[in-house]
């Protein structure tokens, strides 16, 4: 089984989730919009469920870990949906003249967009790869990498001296933490890439999201044509909205859970329809987890 301390790393993740996010999220808990509260919470559900998945699998408790991986088929869609939220309270803020989102509104917007259309990619791989564990596993654990720049970029403006964006004089600054946190992220999946080429397309894709996000926020924010779609976002219904990240959620789902991909569909003695031609014969290690 892959990455067998993934567990651990995603433990210690926590507290520079808790870092981060202090000084906009955590200290503030009462003043920020409960689509803020939804996508914290199942964001961090989403970790707890890889955590609980990682463990299981690796201690023999293969009945939770699928409960757990079960639970994505809830999570998934609700991440999504309070996304596409967090995408239109973004747009709002940044058309009625928000002095922050009115410099950073749009970008921000680009990589919030690129963020949940590759997570819903990586969720779709994962469930289509549900019984080759090496995909699988790498599909699961991109996810976490589409958190590297949010998490990344508010350390380097909050806490690391010389990079502190502490009033509108230090907004330049803002840019540069972005681009280190896309820098970090980039570096942790071509390192997770190069130690296993043969698996590592998803690691491939989280880069690609990566390069993707640092281009779109620092070139085409000022387009044109999104900048009228994000003006959109911002004035459809919040049910509207809603239910497109519920959508492309369920949508994710049903096609992963679907899908087979070449190969996948029968190993050593399963036939069609899935059943055991070869009973008391040990099967293949690479099932399905879910």
């Amino acid at each position: 089984m892959p990455y067998p301390h993934a567990h651990w790393y995603l433990l210690a993740l926590i507290p520079l989730v808790g870092l981060a996010f202090w000084p906009g999220y955590f200290s503030r808990l009462g003043e920020v919009p409960w689509t803020l509260h939804a996508h914290g919470i199942t964001a961090s559900l989403w970790l707890l469920m890889l955590m609980a998945q990682s463990w299981a699998i690796h201690h023999g408790r293969r009945s939770l870990h699928r409960a757990a991986g079960r639970s994505s088929f809830v999570l998934a869609p609700l991440f999504l949906g309070s996304g596409f939220l967090v995408l239109k309270s973004m747009a709002q803020q940044t058309f009625a003249g928000h002095p922050f989102y009115q410099v950073f509104g749009a970008g921000l917007g680009l990589l919030d967009l690129l963020a949940v259309l590759f997570f819903a990619g990586f969720y779709y791989g994962a469930l289509r790869h549900r019984r080759r564990v090496q995909l699988h596993a790498r599909y699961l654990l991109a996810t976490v990498l589409l958190l590297s720049t949010p998490i990344a970029s508010r350390l380097f403006n909050f806490y690391v001296p010389g990079l502190q964006v502490r009033g509108p004089e230090d907004m330049h600054l803002f840019v540069i933490g972005v681009h280190l946190g896309n820098a970090i992220g980039l570096a942790i999946a071509l390192g997770l890439y190069w130690k296993a080429p043969k698996h590592g397309r998803p690691f491939l894709m989280a880069a690609l999201f990566l390069v993707t996000s640092s281009i779109a926020f620092q070139w085409l924010a000022g387009w044109a044509p999104w900048q009228a779609a994000f003006r959109s976002i911002g004035e459809l219904p919040t049910a509207v909205v809603a239910a497109l990240g519920l959508g492309l959620g369920a949508l994710a789902l049903w096609l992963g859970l679907r899908a087979s991909a070449p190969g996948e569909g029968r190993g050593p003695g399963v036939g069609k329809g899935g059943q055991d031609l070869m009973p008391g014969v040990k099967k293949p290690t690479e099932v399905s987890i879910f």
